[in-house]
């Protein structure tokens, strides 16, 4: 299998901290049609920025050089029917990483030179590891990272249809569970500011509303302690939606 960019609706992104500042990942999602076993070495092409923000990312200039970078690494991979998969750009502290699993060294060590040579104006590095260790820890998000990615989507879908993500929205919270469970985990929503809007004892259904703007970082915090909330009551926390505001 040669290299190729994989479809834009297989690719998503999140970001975690570090004690020196923020990372933010674009990953490929679809790596249980790559086998593991063929696709075992990882290289990891490290560009130094030009230009950089506060946070250690890419001023737009430079984003669209890097991409012009990468576009051109693919282009070079390619035509030398390189067996490998792009899988990931991390950028962090002023570093763009974009990560490789490769088939074998060889076949992508003279292409990958050369592609180097014909850029001296960017001190660009490789570092080269066997395994999967890298993707695994640096690149794949952890269950807390994919609640951010989930409640960072339906932000993202509010926004497509309309809404002003400095407006407040209120925001439906829907739990699960039985009756008894349910209602003993209203009080503790309601000091965090949430109001009822439905309970459906039929349907196993408790829904919360607390209002806030549509600032992802402060929606995941809830989901997080909403997920610790209803781990503790032996319920279930089913997500948050909310109405647009224009």
């Amino acid at each position: 299998m040669t290299h190729t960019i994989a479809p834009e609706e297989n690719w998503e992104f999140y970001v975690y901290p570090t004690e020196d500042g923020p990372v933010f990942v674009t990953f490929h999602t679809e790596i249980e049609a790559i086998p593991k076993e063929t696709f075992s070495h990882c290289a990891r092409v490290i560009i130094p920025m030009k230009d950089k923000d506060e946070y250690g990312a890419a001023t737009d200039a430079e984003a669209n050089a890097l991409y012009d970078l990468e576009d051109t690494l693919v282009t070079v991979l390619t035509q030398a029917d390189v067996k490998c998969h792009l899988l990931a750009r991390v950028t962090h502290a002023g570093n763009r990483e974009l990560v490789f699993q490769l088939a074998d060294w060889d076949s992508f060590r003279t292409p990958a030179r050369l592609w180097l040579d014909t850029h001296p104006t960017y001190e660009i590095d490789v570092s080269e590891q066997e395994g999967w260790t890298f993707f695994d820890d640096c690149v794949w998000p952890s269950d807390d990272d994919w609640i951010w990615i989930y409640d960072r989507r339906v932000v993202d879908g509010l926004i497509e249809h309309g809404s002003d993500p400095e407006k407040t929205h209120d925001l439906e919270f829907t739990f699960g569970g039985e009756t008894d469970a349910l209602t003993s985990t209203k009080p503790a929503l309601e000091k965090r500011g949430y109001t009822q809007l439905s309970f459906d004892e039929a349907a196993n259904s408790l829904v919360m509303v607390k209002t806030m703007t549509l600032d992802v970082n402060l929606i995941w915090e809830e989901s997080m302690a909403n997920l610790e909330l209803a781990k503790t009551n032996t319920i279930s926390y089913d997500g948050w939606g909310a109405v647009p505001v224009e």
